[in-house]
């Protein structure tokens, strides 16, 4: 996206103005902001909707759990939904944190250990790749060895109680309850309910396949009860226990395996019900097989319009499974050959992560090309791979992007990708995409290295890369754990050009939008090369209220500021000018800064200038 030509904009004689509607062009950096729309701002010119642009501040993100003595949590994970529409708590999120895989349930704002495979299969856990089929969540973990071992959520379980023991004398404190092959393990949470004396939620310890203790003072054997929880169980299909890489393939399974097998794609038997607990390859007509084509080591896998994607580092490859009618059986062959035209070759992802499908589209964050937007089959080759990041290149190419997080917010129609400022650190940045207004923005006051968005609540989590937190992020205050968000945003440099030697600045206006009359904005200018800025100004909104800047603009979501207060979440508009003079300059451009715990917005900077010659010191 080029800059503006300024000589085009403004007339040849007098003051001339640099500006722009649109903050893909206005604004080069936008920090903790989003470039955005506020669609009840429409106006009508030459018979079309014109959508004012505004840089609106990031709200920051609050703590929804925590587990103490963990070290980040950017080992994956996956988004679960429960099938069941009459269910009240429908999403959850699996992921791993240090050698545990554990669950955090949406609605309840609950964190609950599946599994420590450590502690229960002998794994330290270094990757897990997951994937939810059906009614049930597939996972594939690993450690340092290589190893890998296939497990299986079934959602919630749950059984009857016959019989509650005092258990104290073994373990001081605790209750034995019975239940016929439970199935849960030691460190799995349970609710009990239907009791007298022991409803509640309990962490147990399994003593075999039918008891299990809790922690609770011993009253009398109550003989009745229910209890429900989440199971997380290691799985024996075959093949899948060397896979280090799962996803769905419609209504299959697809894996890649480890070692020697890093190159291999098999997918699973059909199933259209139950689960998927047969992987090999098969003659039968609904059996498995592999992908076709030389491939090198993968990275992540993806299924986008009847195509299967085997991702690598530095290529893409599309793929099909054809049905063929073989002596009248219609038994399924192995796929086709690469889709030639549909591969992409110098476009991958470092990690599972990476990729993300939505709208009948995958994004993927590359390590060091950019963000792209994939369409396999979009009828124009040029619309079927777009780079998103091609006017943004410069910015990006300072930060790491090697074990990025990709997901995309179909409410608010943006991209959110983690990076970090600093190799080997984790993630420490989220840049942000809004597809509306086509502008980044860069989000510095999060440490999130895996990102999930909740698509029935429309909410946005994320794994912290620092310790072990699940994070709820931009749907509370515009604050970061307690510390107010600071929202900049800076102009690109508008080149003016040599044409004439000098050019002097006449004046600056900027239209900002606050909650309060307390916030105060920074206005600095920057000309050239200079880093320092040439003019710096302070104002609060009730100090540019009161310079005469007022009900000017009017206000959106509430009454303008000349006539009363804004209301609940509403912002008013006040213009901000700033009259000066600065002189012998080719470049030029404008920071706006505004640091609260409020709401607050840019739109609009406009830049008049005069062209003078030499002789020129001063001018009125």
């Amino acid at each position: 996206m080029s800059t503006p030509d300024i000589s085009r904009i403004a007339s040849k004689q007098g003051v001339k103005e640099a500006k722009d509607r649109r903050a893909s062009f206005a604004f080069d950096r936008i920090i903790n902001g989003v470039g955005t729309i506020l669609d009840n701002t429409k106006r009508i010119r030459q018979g079309k909707i014109q959508l004012p642009q505004y840089v609106e501040k990031l709200k920051g993100y609050v703590d929804k759990a925590e587990i103490p003595g963990a070290n980040g949590g950017g080992r994956g994970g996956i988004m679960y939904v429960d099938p069941d529409q009459t269910s009240a708590n429908r999403e959850r999120i699996i992921y791993a944190m240090n050698n545990e895989i554990r669950l955090y349930d949406v609605t309840n704002e609950t964190d609950v250990l599946l599994r420590d495979v450590n502690d229960v299969d002998s794994f330290t856990l270094t990757f897990l790749s997951g994937v939810q089929a059906k009614r049930f969540g597939y996972f594939v973990i690993g450690d340092s060895t290589m190893s890998a071992e296939f497990y299986k959520y079934s959602n919630t379980s749950g059984g009857s109680i016959t019989a509650f023991t005092d258990y104290s004398g073994t373990v001081a404190g605790t209750v034995k309850v019975t239940s016929a092959t439970h199935g849960m393990i030691t460190g799995n949470t349970v609710i009990i309910t239907g009791t007298t004396n022991y409803n509640g939620t309990f962490v147990i310890t399994v003593i075999d396949a039918s008891n299990f203790y809790i922690t609770a003072a011993w009253v009398s054997d109550d003989a009745t009860g229910d209890w429900t929880g989440h199971t997380l169980t290691k799985a024996g299909a075959t093949a899948l226990n060397a896979a280090r890489l799962i996803w769905k393939m419609d209504d299959r399974l697809m894996a890649v395996g480890m070692g020697d097998n890093s190159s291999t794609v098999q997918y699973s038997h059909l199933r259209s019900g139950g689960d998927f607990s047969v992987f090999t390859s098969s003659t039968d007509t609904d059996g498995g097989g592999t992908l076709s084509g030389s491939l090198d080591s993968i990275t992540a896998l993806s299924f986008i319009k009847g195509y299967g994607l085997a991702i690598q580092d530095n290529s893409t490859s599309a793929h099909t499974i054809e049905t063929l009618d073989v002596s009248g059986t219609g038994r399924i062959k192995d796929t086709k050959t690469i889709v030639e035209e549909l591969s992409l070759s110098g476009i991958g992802v470092g990690s599972p992560k990476g990729v993300v499908e939505s709208d009948d589209l995958v994004f993927l964050a590359t390590e060091d090309k950019g963000v792209y937007q994939y369409d396999p089959i979009s009828r124009r080759a040029e619309k079927r791979l777009i780079d998103l990041t091609k006017d943004f290149r410069p910015t990006l190419d300072n930060f790491d992007f090697s074990d990025s997080s990709i997901i995309h917010n179909e409410k608010t129609n943006r991209l959110y990708v983690t990076c970090s400022d600093t190799a080997g650190i984790g993630a420490n940045r989220i840049f942000v995409y809004d597809f509306d207004t086509k502008a980044w923005s860069l989000d510095e006051g999060k440490r999130a290295n895996q990102l999930f968005y909740a698509p029935l609540s429309s909410k946005v989590f994320g794994t912290s890369s620092s310790n072990g937190e699940i994070q709820l992020l931009y749907s509370e205050s515009y604050q970061n754990k307690g510390i107010n968000v600071g929202l900049s945003a800076e102009t690109r440099m508008y080149e003016l050009g040599d044409i004439y030697r000098n050019k002097a600045f006449v004046s600056l206006s900027v239209e900002v939008g606050a909650q309060s009359p307390d916030q105060e904005f920074t206005f600095e200018v920057f000309v050239d090369d200079d880093t320092d800025p040439v003019v710096t100004e302070t104002k609060s909104v009730a100090e540019l209220i009161s310079a005469g800047g007022g009900g000017a603009s009017g206000a959106w979501g509430g009454v303008s500021w000349g006539s009363g207060a804004i209301k609940a979440g509403g912002i008013g508009f006040v213009r901000y000018f700033y009259d000066g003079f600065v002189r012998d300059f080719q470049r030029i451009s404008v920071r706006v800064v505004e640091e609260s715990a409020f709401r607050s917005v840019i739109r609009e900077p406009s830049i008049r200038y005069i062209l003078t010659d030499d002789k020129i010191d001063s001018f009125h």
